[in-house]
């Protein structure tokens, strides 16, 4: 292979390229840093102005860690200034059942939709699922976030945590919707009604992984009105999400009110 003479460093060929690029970074060090550092500050600050999305009330996912020492997500949207609304979900949900609630209600409330313990991206404990444990984690909530005067939604399982909240509640409640809700189910003259007993039976019997059949066929069984498919996946993914220790607490808990 032809060599040719660097007339620059006296090295040859390849050599002599590496030497001239190594001395051209050298000599300006100090501003390829100062480029870099400036370009570090515009990616880590916003600029000048702008919001977040917290402050600008567009739904933000956040976490909260409870005097029990519990990890709970929640969503967040609407007037950091406005009448509070808090959303409570059902059994082997999470805040995602909300999803096409948040686009029709108006940026003026700020809402809250909290996700229970042993669902979705909350911590999953592997006991404490009676009623008072669950409304425990929500006046916790409620005290920490110094809300009062709020309307509490809960559904199905979240409106039995509903009801307790309320129950234990001294001053952060204004008003209570029950969704799917009841005192219980009937007695019949053998014990609780058959259906109630059926699922009831089902949850017990869940080991994980929670098989995707009966994630399916649960949150099929929950909708009366065809939804988006989207939607549809999402929670099934979130009943999936759900250990099975979750599914026979809940069982044990707050669902002995269907057997009384």
């Amino acid at each position: 292979m032809e060599m040719q003479l660097d007339p620059g460093t006296g090295l040859t060929g390849e050599n002599g390229l590496l030497m001239r690029l190594a001395s051209f970074v050298l000599r300006r060090l100090p501003l390829f840093l100062m480029i870099f550092a400036a370009g570090v500050l515009l990616v880590a600050m916003p600029a000048a102005g702008q919001t977040s999305s917290q402050e600008k009330g567009e739904l933000t996912s956040l976490l909260l860690k409870t005097k029990a020492g519990l990890t709970l997500n929640y969503v967040q949207q609407g007037d950091p200034k406005g009448p509070v609304i808090v959303l409570l979900h059902g059994a082997g949900d999470s805040w995602h059942s909300y999803d096409r609630v948040f686009p029709l209600i108006p940026r003026k409330y700020l809402v809250y939709a909290i996700t229970l313990r042993g669902h979705g991206l909350s911590d999953h404990p592997e006991s404490g699922f009676s009623s008072a444990d669950f409304a425990g984690d929500i006046l916790d909530f409620l005290e920490q976030k110094q809300i009062h005067h709020a309307t509490l939604v809960g559904h199905s399982l979240g409106s039995f945590v509903a009801q307790k909240v309320a129950e234990l509640d001294t001053d952060h409640l204004d008003r209570l919707v029950l969704i799917g809700s009841g005192p219980g189910a009937r007695k019949t003259t053998g014990g609780s009604e058959p259906g109630a007993a059926s699922v009831m039976s089902a949850f017990s019997s869940l080991t994980d992984p929670i098989p995707y059949t009966f994630a399916r066929d649960f949150q099929a069984s929950t909708i009366y009105y065809p939804v988006p498919a989207q939607n549809f996946e999402v929670w099934v993914a979130e009943a999936q999400r759900v250990p099975a220790s979750t599914w026979h607490g809940w069982h044990k808990g707050i669902g002995s009110r269907w057997r009384s």
